[in-house]
């Protein structure tokens, strides 16, 4: 069987025309947790690796220097040290895998109430030239 002249001329490339009705809640938080996961390990690895760059050209000391000065505090007070820098990062590490998580999972229902309303977004795909 041919398929029926429609007056157009054939083009090499496919195209198609979907809607992208819905995102499964799941599998966004499921990819939301690992990738903020992964995001949140590369932060405290990043901060301590900035912490030791930073420590070896003597900057945490004279912060901590300039800390004591202003405050009056004695010589074993210190603003800034290895395990407040890796600490505060793992913190705000945990804190960004949770919001990350919620927030994504909550878009992907967000999106799936609006396009309840709407019929979703259309996308035309179609083959690269090659």
């Amino acid at each position: 069987m041919r398929p029926a002249d429609t007056g157009r001329p054939l083009s090499k490339n496919r195209r198609a025309r979907l809607a992208l009705q819905r995102i499964d809640p799941w599998s966004v938080f499921v990819y939301a947790l690992l990738a903020s996961v992964f995001l949140g390990i590369s932060l405290v690895v990043a901060a301590g690796a900035l912490y030791a760059v930073l420590s070896q050209l003597g900057v945490p000391d004279t912060i901590n220097q300039l800390y004591r000065e202003v405050t009056g505090g004695d010589a074993s007070s210190s603003l800034l040290s290895g395990s407040r820098v890796i600490t505060g990062a793992a913190v705000l590490a945990a804190l960004n895998v949770v919001l990350i998580t919620l927030l994504s999972t909550l878009g992907a229902l967000l999106y799936n109430l609006c396009a309840s309303f709407t019929g979703g977004i259309e996308l035309t795909l179609g083959e690269r030239d090659s």
